[in-house]
């Protein structure tokens, strides 16, 4: 007779007559493996894909996806006359699209970016609400703070736990003079 769950693997006996719970045989005193009383029917879980990590999105790339978004809202703009209602037009639509299946906004998604948390899922409409609350409050602080992040986190990104990554090649790219001047600027301010 073969070891199973049904014989001791000691002695061999028959343990059918015994309790589902006992934990020796009663034949011979060995201790019974432990055995699981509600067995797994469900298969397990499949298990995520390993992806690579994705880049971080640099300012330049972001910057771009920004001002598309706000070519895109322009006519929310002209119609809107109150400034207050045109900021929360422009926080619904940034909070809707980044938590959305798409994870960003159109600029975003034409520019191959996307938002996501810390591991590189889909963020909820809370936080992405609360990342783009901070980023609309404090708009220079949370873009600045990009800058000096390794991560390329905004000020809104670090309160968040939230990225933006290069999900595939930007579209549009800063000239090579243009990015010069700009680091110029930035950088030689600090110097003086």
């Amino acid at each position: 007779m073969s070891p199973s769950s049904k014989s001791c693997v000691n002695c061999g006996s028959d343990l059918s007559c015994q309790p589902p719970s006992a934990r020796i045989c009663r034949y011979c005193g060995h201790e019974l493996p432990k055995q699981d009383p509600l067995p797994n029917l469900l298969p397990p879980p499949p298990k995520k894909p390993e992806t690579e990590s994705l880049p971080p999105a640099s300012l330049q790339v972001r910057t771009v996806a920004t001002l598309i978004d706000l070519l895109v809202l322009v006519g929310f703009f002209a119609l809107i006359r109150n400034i207050w209602a045109a900021l929360f037009v422009c926080w619904t639509y940034a909070t809707l699209m980044e938590c959305s299946e798409d994870q960003a906004t159109s600029g975003k998604r034409y520019q191959g970016l996307k938002v996501t948390d810390l591991e590189g899922e889909r963020i909820s409409l809370g936080r992405a609400a609360a990342r783009n609350l901070v980023k609309f409050g404090s708009l220079l602080i949370a873009c600045a703070a990009s800058l000096f992040t390794a991560r390329k986190q905004g000020l809104h990104d670090l309160i968040a736990g939230t990225l933006v990554e290069v999900s595939r090649k930007p579209r549009i790219v800063l000239p090579p003079e243009i990015r010069s001047r700009l680091r110029k600027l930035l950088y030689n301010k600090t110097k003086n």
